[in-house]
C-alpha cells in the first residue's frame, strides 16, 4: 500500500481498455486535495480519494501534470509552515 511510503503523497492507478479507448483513473492522496483536480476532468470523489473516466489520453497527461503541481504546492506549503 502506497499510503505507508512517506515520500509518496499521491498515487494513481490507470487502466486503459484498448477495445473502447476508455481510461479509468483511481487517485489517492495523503495530503494534497485531489477531488478538485478530478472534477476539472469530469471526475469526482472525496478530498483524498477520487477518480475519473476519459477517452482522451491528453486528459490523462494533463491530470498527471496537475497532480504533480498539487504535490509540489503541498510540500512548499508544508515546508513554509514547518510541518512534516
Amino acid at each position: 500500500d502506497f499510503n505507508y511510503i512517506n515520500e509518496v503523497l499521491v498515487w494513481v492507478f490507470i487502466t486503459h481498455n484498448e477495445n473502447t479507448g476508455l481510461y479509468k483513473l483511481n487517485i489517492r492522496s495523503r495530503g494534497p486535495v485531489i477531488n478538485e483536480i478530478a472534477a476539472k476532468y469530469s471526475g469526482g470523489g472525496h478530498k483524498f480519494a477520487s477518480g475519473l473516466r476519459t477517452m482522451n489520453r491528453e486528459d490523462v497527461d494533463n491530470l498527471l501534470d496537475d497532480l504533480n503541481a498539487a504535490c509540489k504546492e503541498f510540500c512548499e506549503s508544508r515546508d513554509k509552515n514547518g510541518s512534516n
